[in-house]
């Protein structure tokens, strides 16, 4: 009797030391999830505007004094608030204007912009994309421009954006599946009010393709992608 009573009680010494090891691997398990979830959250946004520095995009333009453009990724930083950051240039020709973007766990955010005016932060930043990109959803923004150098714009603004999901577009080229995202707002600037609408259409793992700007109701830049670099 005393051995089988030694037995079970090793048996159940065994069992327990089972189920600590299979409870602590499925901790494990657990908190190794949301790593896994978020770096394919992130890929999944960064196919839609593939920002790896080095990488360049050429568009026709329609509207305006400039026929040509070019925007490349000129610099890839690390930044105490926003972490990873990524400067893109928007070369017209005679000038250029360069906006700043990051990504966290909702999407692409532009926080801060330099144009021949001065430098200024978008206060909150804006979101460009949400996560998940195929997903249609409406979210707002309500800010402005924070002068960090050069001529304070007194530039307000708010109002609606809406990511309309996955659609056919129709290019010189061919056809493709693109995300579209449909911003309007209402701005100030200078004491002047302005009605904004700029569509813009993402291609995954070429990035943005097509972009139209309306203010007032007039067409202000139409831009069609025409050539792409990517590293």
């Amino acid at each position: 009797m005393k051995c089988l009573n030694k037995a079970r009680s090793e048996l159940n010494f065994c069992w327990n030391l089972t189920r600590i090891f299979i409870i602590f691997i499925f901790i494990v398990i657990i908190s190794l999830m949301p790593g896994c979830f978020t770096g394919e959250k992130e890929a999944e946004l960064e196919k839609m505007w593939p920002l790896e520095e080095g990488n360049e995009w050429g568009y026709q333009v329609d509207g305006g004094e400039e026929e040509e453009l070019s925007i490349s990724v000129y610099s890839v930083e690390e930044d105490e608030e926003f972490g990873k950051t990524y400067q893109v240039e928007f070369d017209f020709g005679s000038y250029q204007t360069y906006e700043h973007y990051s990504y966290d766990d909702e999407g692409l955010l532009w926080f801060q912009m330099s144009n021949p005016w001065g430098t200024y932060n978008r206060v909150p930043p804006e979101y460009l994309i949400k996560d998940p990109p195929g997903e249609a959803k409406s979210w707002e923004w309500d800010g402005e421009l924070e002068t960090i150098s050069g001529r304070d714009l007194h530039y307000k603004g708010e109002g609606k954006i809406d990511q309309k999901g996955f659609m056919e577009l129709e290019l010189p080229d061919g056809s493709y599946n693109a995300l579209k995202v449909e911003k309007n707002l209402t701005l100030e600037m200078d004491g002047e009010t302005v009605e904004l609408q700029d569509v813009r259409y993402y291609v995954p793992e070429i990035g943005l393709v097509k972009q139209e700007v309306h203010e007032n109701g007039y067409e202000q830049l139409n831009i069609v992608i025409d050539d792409y670099e990517l590293n």
